[in-house]
C-alpha cells in the first residue's frame, strides 16, 4: 500500500545520503593521504572502495532488512 511505498522511498534516500557519504569521505582522505604523502601513489583511491562484488550483496542485504522492518511493521512490532 502507500504505507509502503512511503517507508522505501524515505529509506532508500537515507541508504543513499549514507553511501554518499561514505564514498565522498573515503575519496578526500585518500586524496588527503595522497597530497601529504612524499611518495608516489599506486590508485589508493580505488583499493579503499568496495569491488564491484560487494556492492549488489551490501545493497541486497539493505533491501531485505527494510523489507523485514517493514513486516514487522504492518504487524504492529514496530512503530512508523
Amino acid at each position: 500500500g502507500g504505507g509502503a511505498l512511503s517507508y522505501w522511498l524515505r529509506h532508500t534516500a537515507r541508504s543513499g545520503y549514507f553511501i554518499s557519504n561514505a564514498a565522498l569521505g573515503t575519496l578526500s582522505s585518500q586524496l588527503h593521504e595522497r597530497l601529504r604523502s612524499k611518495e608516489p601513489s599506486e590508485s589508493k583511491v580505488t583499493n579503499a572502495l568496495p569491488s564491484a562484488s560487494v556492492l549488489p550483496r551490501l545493497l541486497a542485504e539493505v533491501a531485505l532488512s527494510y523489507e523485514q522492518d517493514y513486516e514487522r511493521i504492518s504487524q504492529g512490532k514496530y512503530k512508523l
